[in-house]
């Protein structure tokens, strides 16, 4: 199924809809973060406190794996250095002539 116009500005306007919801729950939540008085520093640290000590560091070691997991793969997909990349299928020597 080829993706076509039609579906990438039906894709856009699923995006404009969702951002315009994000914003109005966005705008909600700092009203209600105003109207308890709490801060968005005051949140992490209730957060924090609620979640027992072993969850958290299981939490913080699931989340350096997915780092170095990332980093490996984010290495993996770059270039080597100085490979100059892949020369184009049927490209010859520099200076020959195809025939």
């Amino acid at each position: 199924m080829a993706f076509t116009e039609k579906d990438f500005q039906a894709q856009q306007e699923q995006l404009r809809s969702l951002s315009d919801e994000l914003s109005r729950l966005d705008a909600a939540f700092d009203d209600q973060l105003k109207a308890t008085g709490l801060t968005k520093d005051d949140m992490e640290a209730l957060l924090k406190e609620d979640i027992p000590a072993e969850v958290q560091e299981l939490m913080a070691q699931a989340q350096d794996k997915a780092k170095r997991e990332g980093a490996a793969r984010a290495a993996q997909s770059t270039p080597a250095p100085g490979s100059g990349g892949l020369k184009a299928p049927g490209a010859g020597r520099k200076g020959a002539i195809r025939l």
